[in-house]
């Protein structure tokens, strides 16, 4: 499991995130929300050991993450940035390649690498310029190059997906292909923490949402005692009516 323990980030004297206390179990599908500059990138790369808090501490498995090596975390878990730059002309099985852990435990790199290209509907641009691609596909191919790097570190003990606005460049039929395969990811024990700003995709695939505004955790629970019109209101500043979804019964906000 991974804790935080009342984790302040402050950078350039601004406070990024203000004591948060958070969890994330193996097995979950955490989806953070909240308006831009709320915090949840920071929370995502501090629960990752990319940031070090400025108070508090972040643990993995009862150790601080900071005494993890960079190839030990990069064994128990994978992160997906809002934007990944390459300047130079790789393939896009090359680029999902670099997911590869130095001691590989899970199998033949270049087969799980190939097995990753097609959970994400990208096995047709393996050979392609990773520079030539759309900005959706770039997502699709880094998406499978984070499943790499977890299907080749497995047995070092629970792993974790960290992914930040991982939809954003996506069309529909891959933003829903997308919050699937998570959800097939957390059944198998893989806990997965996600940054959204959709509260439709939220509230349909997550086991717990968690709330930010300023720096700080406003509210965390189910999406069906989460996503209410007051606190649409008190975060996003918009009136909304919550209506259920016609078949999963989970909650929809139309914003008025």
């Amino acid at each position: 499991m991974i804790h935080a323990f009342a984790v302040s980030v402050i950078r350039h004297d601004k406070t990024l995130l203000e004591q948060i206390n958070f969890s994330l179990s193996p097995g979950e599908l955490v989806v953070t929300l909240g308006p831009n500059g709320a915090g949840k990138s920071t929370l995502l790369k501090t629960l990752a050991g990319e940031l070090s808090p400025s108070r508090g501490h972040v643990l993995l498995d009862d150790e601080p993450i900071s005494q993890f090596s960079l190839p030990q975390l990069s064994r128990r878990r994978a992160v997906l940035s809002q934007s990944v730059h390459l300047d130079f002309p790789f393939s896009a099985m090359e680029v999902v390649l670099m997911g590869v852990q130095r001691t590989v435990s899970g199998g033949d790199p270049f087969r799980l690498s190939q097995e990753a290209l097609k959970e994400v509907d990208a096995g047709h641009l393996a050979q392609r310029n990773y520079q030539d691609l759309s900005g959706g596909e770039r997502q699709r191919v880094q998406i499978a190059r984070a499943l790499t790097q977890l299907w080749t570190g497995v047995g070092a003990g629970p792993q974790y997906l960290m992914l930040d606005e991982p939809t954003s460049a996506l069309d529909l039929k891959h933003q829903c292909a997308l919050l699937k395969l998570a959800r097939r990811l957390a059944a198998k024990g893989v806990g997965v923490f996600c940054v959204l700003h959709d509260l439709h995709l939220a509230a349909q695939y997550a086991d717990r949402l968690v709330l930010m505004n300023h720096g700080r955790i406003v509210a965390e629970g189910a999406p069906e005692t989460l996503i209410t019109s007051q606190n649409v209101r008190e975060v996003y500043q918009v009136e909304s009516r919550i209506m259920p979804h016609p078949i999963t019964q989970r909650p929809m906000a139309m914003i008025d």
